[in-house]
């Protein structure tokens, strides 16, 4: 089965409670193998190279010589890790127990910022931007 997010579109993991790209909670509908309909366009949100939840390339300076288990890129000191922003940069229990995919904008776990936020496009963006996608293969075909 897969769950995805009704606001955005999102696939999202079993274990989250938030929606990591709209912030929505509980806001999931599970569909089963082959039944997802065919107006039903799930979004694939722009994901970031990276090695078990740590950047390969910084989303800041574009430093692609992230050392190995850093939290923040030597070059500029931006996170190369993407943490819950839960309480004043602490990060909620289950963010502490489960990395955070690099492409999250919210905490899967308790729905607040995550510090790569900012430096991703919002997910209606990321919308348009798919939209804009589909309507040029379709016009080409």
């Amino acid at each position: 089965h897969q769950r995805v997010c009704k606001n955005c579109k999102s696939s999202v993991d079993d274990d989250y409670f938030y929606c990591p790209v709209c912030g929505k909670k509980d806001n999931f509908k599970t569909y089963y193998k082959n039944s997802i309909k065919k107006d039903i366009k799930i979004m694939k949100y722009k994901d970031f190279p990276n090695n078990s939840g740590i950047l390969s390339i910084c989303l800041v300076c574009q430093n692609e010589e992230i050392i190995q288990g850093a939290e923040y890129c030597h070059i500029c000191g931006s996170n190369v890790v993407n943490k819950c922003l839960y309480n004043n940069y602490e990060q909620c229990e289950q963010a502490n127990l489960n990395p955070i995919p690099v492409n999250a904008r919210y905490c899967p776990y308790c729905g607040s910022y995550t510090t790569f936020k900012n430096f991703l496009p919002s997910w209606k963006e990321e919308q348009e931007k798919e939209s804009i996608s589909e309507e040029q293969k379709n016009h080409k075909l």
